[in-house]
């Protein structure tokens, strides 16, 4: 058996709700072959490790504070083990006439996840109770083994590598005349998990950002950054006649008070 080269060697620690966040787009970047070796980006920083996610038209990137990492990596996770980092639904409690939420206890919530050259990991918050006497025998919530080159499923297995590009070159990205904001539904819903594990009380949806992008950012995180990369399309869709006319009468009509008595709260 070939020696193992030793920049292969290398153990990494991120914040489980980066996956849980980044999984609509991992799990988009699987669909295809176009990122065979890993939608998971991790580059070292100075304050931590700069994770990114993208598959080629969404991007995510979050700097995990916590984390180190030696030199760039990619990584591809499998379904499995991204859904493990999603927060468990809590317990409906049902008791006469009312109903109550109980949240899981912490040895079933994730936390962290555990990336090396053999395998991954998803770490609990807290060992469970039976683990407590062994310290070396803390439990995981889901492990995947790495998989050789020659026997890898897009969705099904782990494995890693050296990122082949960098994505982070988005945010220098010029804007670009031809393009437009992209805000397909589908591609917006990717950014869901993000608002639920986060629970910001505001976002914002920022047009003309880097090549075009739509800049996603959420109040009270910081560090993390979203964007929508534009489409390039042949002809720009204009407005329906009849709200051009609309408008155009709107405009030039004089301003009338249309408050009701409802509005002004009276009966």
């Amino acid at each position: 058996m070939p020696q193992a080269n030793p920049s292969d060697l290398f153990l990494t620690i991120i914040n489980s709700r980066i996956v849980h966040a980044f999984g609509p787009i991992l799990k988009s970047a699987a669909s295809g072959l176009r990122f065979l070796d890993g939608a998971l980006f991790i580059y070292p920083h100075d304050d931590g490790a700069l994770c990114v996610a993208t598959d080629g038209y969404a991007i995510m990137m979050m700097l995990d504070r916590e984390a180190e990492i030696d030199e760039p990596r990619s990584f591809h996770l499998p379904d499995a083990f991204i859904d493990a980092c999603a927060p468990p639904a809590p317990l409906v409690a049902h008791y006469p006439g009312w109903q109550e939420d109980r949240a899981m206890p912490e040895w079933m919530q994730p936390a962290r996840v555990l990336l090396w050259r053999h395998g991954a990991s998803v770490l609990p918050a807290m060992p469970h109770p039976a683990d407590v006497d062994d310290a070396e025998d803390t439990h995981s919530l889901y492990s995947a083994r790495a998989t050789d080159k020659a026997r890898r499923t897009l969705g099904r297995d782990y494995w890693h590598g050296r990122p082949p590009l960098d994505p982070r070159r988005a945010l220098a990205s010029p804007a670009n005349p031809e393009y437009r904001a992209d805000l397909d539904p589908a591609r917006v819903a990717m950014f869901v998990p993000a608002m639920d594990i986060f629970d910001p009380p505001t976002v914002t949806w920022t047009p003309g950002g880097p090549g075009g992008a739509v800049v996603f950012l959420m109040e009270g995180v910081p560090d993390f950054i979203g964007l929508l990369m534009p489409w390039k399309v042949p002809n720009r869709l204009g407005w329906p006649a009849f709200a051009s006319e609309l408008a155009a009468s709107l405009r030039e009509a004089p301003a009338e008070d249309h408050r009701t008595d409802v509005a002004e709260g009276r009966p």
